[in-house]
């Protein structure tokens, strides 16, 4: 990405994204541990909850720049941050739910298309 021939502030706008991804898996691990703790569990770490704690205070920068850059007015975009931020926390349950389901299926196999030749280009 650093040699790609793109203008400069297109490089930092995908760098800015990825690194936006990664601060959503720090929230999400910050959220569980914190859920953890609440439900009694007891866990005695710190970073996961400062790492949530710190990722939640730049979750909203990001997701607010970026609502905004869609046109939205001051107002709608806190409130669409704020909704934003509430359905990352319902996908807390359904991506540990779904990685129970991908550890715990016995079969694992990958099912093979059938290809027919049918359509453009085949003969």
């Amino acid at each position: 990405m650093i040699d790609a021939p793109i203008a400069l502030h297109r490089k930092l706008d995908a760098i800015f994204y990825l690194f936006s991804m990664i601060f959503i898996g720090f929230v999400m691990l910050g959220y569980i541990v914190f859920i953890l703790n609440l439900a009694g569990f007891g866990f005695k770490m710190e970073a996961p909850f400062i790492i949530g704690l710190i990722s939640t205070v730049a979750f909203f920068p990001l997701t607010m720049s970026g609502i905004r850059m869609d046109g939205y007015s001051i107002p709608r975009t806190i409130l669409l941050s704020i909704e934003y931020w509430a359905y990352c926390l319902y996908l807390i349950p359904l991506f540990v739910a779904a990685t129970v389901h991908m550890l715990r299926r016995r079969e694992r196999r990958w099912a093979k298309t059938v290809h027919r030749g049918e359509g453009e280009g085949s003969e």
